[in-house]
């Protein structure tokens, strides 16, 4: 998995990832920022629920085309490929700045925490979930903080 991700190869590393379960961590996770934004905003609890459902409505189609094997590498190796449509980074400048810290939260789990040196930014967990022994799949993103 580390060479997959390592080499930025999506059919390599596509064999280590649940893709439904994964997409579907990523669209939870940013509906829950969504609504925390529009709550935060002082919006009204209708307008916040119709601001969901719009976003929901409009999330599925766009983390679906960004959560493809190719992408998911080129994000992994610290490239920047953050809209649908551009091509990754591949100077490498990016891969340097990422730090990334491993917590074990339970046998069968495991967070790899990324976070960019130097900023206030918040780390993004990476969820990887035992399927055997000795394979692990990615099966979330967390949006830390």
């Amino acid at each position: 998995m580390t060479s997959a991700f390592r080499d930025a190869d999506g059919d390599r590393l596509a064999a280590y990832v649940d893709f439904s379960s994964l997409k579907d961590s990523l669209k939870e996770s940013l509906l829950k920022k969504m609504y925390e934004g529009a709550r935060e905003s002082g919006g009204s609890e209708a307008t916040t629920f119709a601001a969901g459902a719009l976003a929901s409505s409009l999330l599925d189609p766009v983390v679906d085309q960004m959560v493809t094997p190719q992408n998911l590498a080129a994000y992994m190796s610290g490239k920047k490929h953050l809209a649908v449509g551009d091509s990754p980074d591949t100077t490498g400048a990016e891969q340097k700045t990422i730090e990334s810290t491993v917590d074990y939260e339970n046998f069968d789990q495991v967070a790899l925490k990324l976070h960019r040196r130097g900023t206030p930014s918040k780390p993004l967990a990476l969820v990887l979930r035992r399927h055997s022994l000795l394979f692990w799949k990615l099966a979330a993103i967390r949006f830390e903080g």
